[in-house]
Parts: C-alpha cells; structure tokens; sequence
C-alpha cells in the first residue's frame, strides 16, 4: 500500500498545533499562579500590617492605663515598677513602628504613620513629665501630673489610637478587595481553563487530564486562602469591636474620677467650678435665679485631732452621703468645697427655698448625732452653712459668680462667728 504523502506534514502540523496548544496552556496557567501568588503575598502584607496595627494600638492603651497609675498610686517603689514597665511599652512600640515601616506601605499608610510623629513627640515627653512630676510625691505635682494627663496625653492618646483605628479599617478594606480580585481571578482562570480544556480536548486528551489536576490544585489553593483572610478579617473585626468598647469604658471611668472626689464618691472641686459656672451664665442669659450654699463642718480640726484623722474621713463620708441624699431634686448637686468644706448649688432658687433646703441639710447633719466632745456648738457633729442667691432681672447689677461665692463665704463667716450650726444669708441680686 503506497504511503500518502500527506500524512508526515499533517503528523509534523498537529504535532506543532499540540506544542503550540501546550505552550498557550501552559502560558495561560503561570500568569493565573502568578497573579493569585500576587494577591497572597498582598494580602499576607496586609494582614501582618492589622496584626502590628492591633498591637500598637493595644501598647498605646496600656501607656496610658499605666501613666494614669503611676499618678494615683502613693508608693515609690510601685511607681518604679510600673515606670519600667511604660518604658518597655514604649521599646515595644518604637520596634513595631520599625516593623510597620519596613513592610510595603501605600499612600494613604505613609500619610497616617507620618502624623503619627508629631502627635508621638507631643505626648511621649508628657507622659514622661506626667511620671516625673508624679513621683515628686506631692500634691502640686501630682495635679500637675493629672492636668498633663487629661488635657496632652489623653487627647494624644486617642488621636493615635483613631489613627490606628483608621489604619485597620483601610487595611480591612483593601483585603477586602483583594479577596473580590482573588475571585475575580479564580473566575477568570476557570474561564481561561475551559477554553484550554476544549481546544486540548480536540489535540491531545492527554492534556485535558494534566490542565484539570492543575486547575484543582489552585482552586483549593485559593479556597484556603479566601477562608483564612475572611477568618482573619472576622477575627480582626472582634478585636477592634472589643477595644473600642473597652477604651469607651476606661474613658467613662476617667472622666468619673475627674469629676469626684477619691474620698466622699461626691463632686470634686473641679466639678463645682465647671457646673456654678455653667449656671450663672444660664441664669443671666434666661434671668432665672440659682442659690450656692457654702458649709463647714463645725470644729473639724479638733474633732481630726481628738478622734484621729480615720474617724475624722469617716465622718467626711458619712456627712457627704447625708448632704447629697437630703437634697431632693436631681438638679441639686454637692461637691466637697475644700477638706471639711461643701458646697451646693441649687437651680431656679429663691431665696426662700436655699433658706428651707439650707434648713434641712443641717437638720439631717444633727440628727445623725455623729459624737462630738470637742465641739463648742452641741455634743455631736454640727454644721454651719452660708448661702447666697444670684437673681439676674431688670434692675439688679450683674454680678459675677465669683461674688456670688464671695458672699456665701461672707454668710459662712457670719454663721460661725455667731455661733455655728446655723444658717447665714442675705439678699443677692
């Protein structure tokens, strides 16, 4: 049987369509690995940037929780403890930074990193100055030490800590996307797949078989590695969500402790300043009136030197509680003035009513019948109260809240040159 001549050229042309087939395939299969490689290695970036971010925002709350501590706390060798302790928080965070800055960084990353230098240079040398003025051991210092706090570090504190937030929800996003390209690819190489699929199928059946093995293999490739960054986005998500209830709550306790004194759970003197003030300006913008009620515990200081200075806190307690739960309306408030002083403000007051309020709050003083052997005034713990009423109208002078206070000093005076545990006042316009 004579041979055709035309069965080695179609033999060399579909063994050269096979090669070329193979070579398109194989071609189409390294940029889909390629490119799913790519994503991987972003992704990875990204997630070790949130790991760093979570922890750097994590030392930024535990700096400040510590700087806080190092205040309140009386004993030296405690604030050596916990000093050491905020400086190896701060060795932690400067090496994370450096970490963070050697991992690729995007444009809005670099930005947020750069800002964080200034704020960075502004509270770390207060937080040190905090500490130092702390460990002074007196109270000027220790003031000074809480001002730094709450007025430099706190809002730095949480100006970083945003930034931080701000970094973990870009990264969030961007892996976010990733993970849409990521399907976006596996869609695309599916499709590139069944084309090859088709077109080998006519050439070679062999190759049908290599394509699907490989195909399946970087399908689980990229089903693990959308589990992990969705487990990891979701993990991520439970942690930002924890801390920023958590830093909600420590807030809420800072701001409790800047507003009442450590001893009677009462306004502190702050406190006072901040709400007199708030209510004459309410009371001279409506032309509504307010009354202040200054009190003094009658001869405090022999009852500290005779009972000891425990009985005489346990009195301040005792007396604080019974001023705060005589006072009937949830406007009324009650602050501890100086060590055995008070001071009430009443809203929408006349003279008439702080005179009756006045009236029962040392009646409920007296009635406690607290032993008092050392007091000139009666045998138990008396108070002497003076108050003053502001009433801002056509006609009356325009008086500062200063004066106020002034006058319900010059009223206190007079209640206890006259004999103490009465009530002093007079008409204030």
């Amino acid at each position: 049987m004579e041979r055709n001549p035309n069965i080695i050229p179609l033999v060399l042309i579909m063994l050269l369509a096979v090669i070329v087939l193979s070579a398109f395939v194989f071609h189409q299969f390294s940029v889909s690995q390629a490119d799913v490689e790519r994503i991987q290695r972003d992704s990875e970036n990204y997630s070790r940037k949130m790991r760093i971010n979570s922890e750097l925002m994590e030392l930024a709350r535990s700096r400040t929780r510590m700087t806080s501590a190092i205040i309140d706390t009386n004993d030296p060798f405690e604030q050596d403890d916990l000093n050491m302790k905020l400086e190896t928080y701060a060795s932690r965070f400067a090496r994370l930074r450096a970490d963070l800055r050697e991992l690729p960084l995007d444009a809005e990353e670099q930005k947020e990193l750069d800002a964080h230098l200034a704020i960075i240079a502004v509270i770390l040398p207060a937080q040190r100055k905090a500490v130092e003025l702390a460990q002074r051991q007196t109270e000027q210092a220790r003031a000074s030490a809480k001002e730094l706090l709450y007025k430099t570090v706190l809002p730095g504190q949480g100006d970083v800590i945003a930034s931080f937030g701000r970094l973990i929800t870009h990264e969030q996003a961007t892996i976010s996307t990733l993970t849409a390209t990521s399907r976006q690819q596996l869609a695309l190489m599916r499709k590139r797949v069944r084309d090859a699929l088709f077109t080998g199928l006519l050439a070679f059946g062999a190759l049908t078989i290599t394509v699907a093995i490989r195909v399946h293999r970087i399908q689980i490739r990229l089903r693990r590695s959308r589990a992990a960054l969705e487990e990891s986005n979701a993990t991520l998500e439970r942690k930002v969500t924890a801390r920023t209830e958590e830093l909600s709550r420590l807030n809420d306790a800072l701001r409790h402790a800047s507003e009442h004194d450590q001893l009677t759970k009462i306004y502190n003197r702050r406190k006072f300043d901040q709400n007199i003030e708030f209510q004459h300006a309410t009371a001279s913008r409506t032309g509504s009136s307010y009354a202040l009620v200054l009190i003094d515990i009658d001869y405090f200081k022999p009852y500290n030197d005779n009972y000891g200075h425990q009985q005489g806190d346990r009195c301040l307690v005792v007396v604080a509680r019974t001023l705060s739960s005589t006072l009937a309306r949830i406007t009324d408030t009650v602050a501890r003035y100086g060590g055995e002083e008070f001071a009430v403000v009443l809203p929408a007051t006349n003279l008439d009513g702080a005179i009756k309020v006045a009236e029962r709050l040392r009646k409920a003083v007296a009635e406690l019948r607290i032993e008092h052997e050392h007091s000139d005034a009666a045998g138990f713990v008396t108070i002497s109260l003076g108050l003053a009423v502001y009433q801002r109208g056509q006609g009356s002078p325009r008086r500062s809240h200063a004066e106020i206070i002034e006058e319900a000093d010059r009223q206190l005076y007079r209640a206890k040159s006259s004999g103490r545990n009465r009530v002093a006042y007079a008409e204030a316009g």
